[in-house]
């Protein structure tokens, strides 16, 4: 250990091209000293690691991660450790704080947030992973490894103090679990870990994720998380890191067999032993509201709401992001019919993450009940500028998602100012001129499309469409002869059939008529194959 270097990052990786440079750089003037521990790449991993300045150092896999990862502490002369995976990196955001941390503290090691990118939101948990480097600081467990228990045994009184660091996971999205084979070797090491410790509480636990995490776990991998969960419930401290989300996994797990009252009850007691648990209330609240309970749903919506405040005053960051919490709330209100406080946490809810379409949309939709759309597009300008390009399409889909082509088109028509030649934007305004009956605006838009754009058959098609419906069957036929092919009559068919689907299915709505609905589906069929 060298006095002047504060913070060694220390890394176990094998073939890891495609993510480490990103890790890598995240940590890059953070940490004094890169250690990097290679088992075995056949990529360009090591030169990777050699570009960015760390020390490479080669290791024989003997399946035991624990020894490589104190192989990497062996290396490090820093007074901390930090360790990260190639697939992590730390917030952008957040760079700056871990220094500053370190400078002056009665700690032995720091909690951070794991912010885990799943398919469609993110999972949060604690893990520690910033930690003083000391001679009887090591690793333990073969698989899941952890490096707690050896502070608390060289130090009882060691203190762990939680952060609102952020470190991002990329490595559990569906592509890359496939691609790493994450899932079945997950489980086969976990057991295999669990059969020579059987009464440790944490191994309990990982085993039980690991059924979880299963691409689709059937009932019999949700029957055995859940006998897994119990024991570890039984067999864990309650100051355990882990316990908040070992409840929540309990309880997610016997709601999805079908033990719904049994999940509540697991609630409970979770939020009892962990009442500064945010994401336990919202949970909670979620089965609340699944089974028809909405004002207690409210309450523990709220009471998350309060938990989550108190952790963001206290400098720590958020289980569960608030605007999901304000966005839940909204949809019970209006569910509730009661619009005035469901538009009061859908704004909210904006006010926290100013991206969520679906807050956007909602409120629009209440709004509209009785206001004009330009009312709504000033209030939505107060959070989306529509002065960018990014804004003007956000604002677009959002309105398209309310059925409101005219103000649709209003920013399109904006982002084509901007930039006159972007065709993707004609196409859409002339989509939405035909749509609002506006045919000869629309001819004129798909007139601007030029022949060596990747939109021009569709422009094509559309203004043969715009003159069918005005009436003009002489120019569709001058169109389609001028630039026409087979493929091209079809595709205008095809746009036509859309157009009749359109107009049958609101006849079907008023007036349920079964032979024109089997008459429609013989027609898109005979074209689909023609």
């Amino acid at each position: 250990m060298s006095g002047d270097v504060l913070l060694s990052l220390c890394m176990i990786v094998k073939d890891e091209e495609e993510m480490l440079l990103h890790c890598l750089k995240s940590a890059e003037g953070v940490v004094d000293e890169m250690i990097v521990i290679d088992t075995g790449s056949t990529d360009h991993t090591v030169e990777i690691a050699k570009s960015m300045g760390a020390r490479v150092y080669p290791y024989r896999w003997d399946h035991d991660f624990s020894r490589a990862r104190n192989v990497s502490l062996e290396r490090a002369r820093g007074k901390w450790i930090l360790f990260l995976d190639a697939d992590e990196e730390i917030h952008p955001d957040d760079r700056g704080a871990i220094r500053t941390l370190l400078a002056e503290t009665e700690a032995s090691g720091y909690l951070v947030t794991i912010e885990s990118k799943l398919e469609h939101n993110v999972e949060r948990d604690y893990a520690l992973r910033l930690f003083r480097n000391h001679p009887e600081h090591y690793f333990v467990g073969s698989f899941h490894e952890q490096i707690g228990s050896s502070i608390l045994t060289a130090n009882p009184e060691a203190q762990f103090h939680r952060t609102g660091i952020r470190i991002l996971h990329m490595g559990y999205t569906s592509e890359r679990m496939k691609k790493k084979n994450k899932s079945a070797r997950n489980l086969e090491m976990t057991l295999a870990e669990l059969n020579k410790r059987p009464d440790d509480g944490f191994l309990q636990f990982c085993v039980a994720q690991a059924y979880l995490g299963q691409e689709s776990p059937d009932s019999a991998g949700i029957r055995e998380a859940i006998k897994h969960l119990r024991i570890a419930a039984e067999l864990s401290d309650p100051n355990a890191m882990w316990g908040p989300r070992m409840y929540k996994l309990l309880a997610v797990a016997l709601e999805a067999s079908g033990q719904t009252s049994e999940a509540l009850e697991v609630m409970m007691k979770g939020i009892i032993l962990y009442k500064e648990s945010a994401e336990l209330y919202y949970l909670q609240a979620k089965i609340f509201e699944k089974v028809g309970k909405m004002d207690r749903a409210i309450g523990s919506y709220m009471q998350g709401l309060e938990v989550d405040q108190n952790n963001r005053l206290s400098g720590l960051g958020p289980e569960i992001e608030s605007n999901e919490l304000h966005l839940a709330l909204g949809r019970i209100f209006e569910f509730k019919n009661n619009d005035a406080k469901a538009i009061e946490h859908y704004k909210k809810s904006i006010e926290f993450n100013a991206g969520r379409k679906e807050a956007y949309v909602r409120i629009g939709a209440l709004l509209l009940k009785g206001g004009s759309v330009e009312s709504v597009q000033q209030l939505f300008e107060q959070w989306v500028s529509p002065e960018t390009i990014d804004g003007l399409q956000f604002l677009n889909h959002i309105f398209v998602q309310l059925n409101r082509l005219d103000a649709a088109l209003y920013y399109v028509e904006r982002i084509l100012v901007m930039e006159p030649a972007r065709d993707e934007a004609l196409i859409l305004a002339g989509s939405y001129l035909i749509a609002l009956g506006k045919y000869n605006e629309s001819i004129q838009r798909m007139a601007a499309v030029p022949e060596d754009s990747i939109y021009f058959r569709r422009s094509m098609v559309m203004r043969a469409a715009a003159y069918w419906f005005m009436g003009e069957e002489t120019m569709v036929i001058k169109l389609l002869r001028t630039y026409g092919d087979a493929a091209l009559y079809r595709e205008l068919a095809l746009c036509f059939m859309q157009e009749a689907a359109l107009r049958l299915e609101e006849g079907f709505t008023k007036n349920n008529n079964r032979k024109l609905s089997e008459l429609l589906l013989k027609l898109r069929e005979v074209i689909a194959h023609g």
